[in-house]
């Protein structure tokens, strides 16, 4: 062996020795490598929880503002059907007054001296017939001309089922003249337009105004007879016997009472 190659063995066993003593051992390397491990699962860990943290704030804070935006709409909703229906009943209360103004620029003539022959109806139930041949009386001599001849306009057009033009032109009577010596009959003929219409609880409510303002008035009897009959037509039998029997005991000699004994025994 000549001294270059001595020399250079010389120097591969300083570098391996050099090398074997900064190199870690064995059990050093798997533990930092099981730290490091453990390290970055806990990092992940901790990660993940701010995450769903963050989410369950923010979903949080979306529940809360489609709840307020909920209450918003519910709250208009309502505002709203308030200012509906507050408008419906000033348009039907305009269109009254409107229909009123009308029919007063376009009221028929006076009535002629003599009263006017009675309006046949055929298939008249015995009620409708007593009560327009009690309406086809002659009025008082301190009945107006014009005031008469509107309320007959009125009830004829009743008689001949045009219940929509009757009934204007009731109500616009009723408004002129309140106080009228006809007006007892003009809200029972009002009450008949609904019966007919068979809008029945709205003929009972307008039949009880006319016992409650004129209880000695002979239409209240035949007002409560159709009170009864609208309730039987309603299904509420135990109303329409209240209502026939009452009739029976507070108008006993009238005719409608008659009428009323004999629809209370099929009840």
């Amino acid at each position: 062996m000549n001294v270059r190659q001595s020399m250079a063995l010389a120097l591969c066993v300083v570098a391996a020795t050099v090398l074997a003593g900064c190199a870690p051992r064995g059990g050093d390397t798997v533990a930092a490598s099981s730290e490091w491990r453990l390290q970055n699962l806990e990092a992940n860990q901790l990660e993940m929880q701010e995450k769903d943290r963050a989410a369950g704030a923010e979903m949080r804070s979306r529940l809360q503002a489609l709840e307020n935006r909920l209450e918003r709409l519910e709250k208009k909703l309502e505002d709203t059907g308030s200012m509906n229906a507050a408008a419906q009943a000033d348009a039907e209360a305009r269109k009254a007054a409107e229909n009123a103004k009308q029919y007063a620029s376009t009221a028929p003539a006076p009535a002629p001296a003599s009263a006017p022959a009675p309006v046949a109806a055929p298939q008249q139930s015995p009620v409708q017939a007593a009560g327009h041949a009690a309406s086809a009386k002659k009025a008082p001599a301190s009945q107006p001309a014009d005031e008469t001849a509107r309320y007959q306009a009125g009830v004829k057009a009743v008689m001949n089922e045009d219940v929509k033009t009757g009934r204007s032109i009731l109500e616009a009577f009723l408004a002129d003249f309140p106080k009228s010596g006809l007006a007892p009959n003009a809200s029972y003929w009002l009450g008949e337009t609904y019966y007919h219409e068979k809008r029945y609880a709205e003929a009972i409510l307008t039949f009880k105004e006319v016992v409650r303002n004129y209880p000695k008035h002979e239409k209240a009897a035949a007002a409560m007879l159709k009170t009864g009959y609208a309730y039987e037509m309603l299904g509420d039998k135990s109303n329409a016997r209240f209502y026939l029997q009452t009739l029976v005991d507070e108008y006993s000699a009238s005719e409608p009472a008659a009428l009323a004994r004999k629809r209370l025994k099929s009840l």
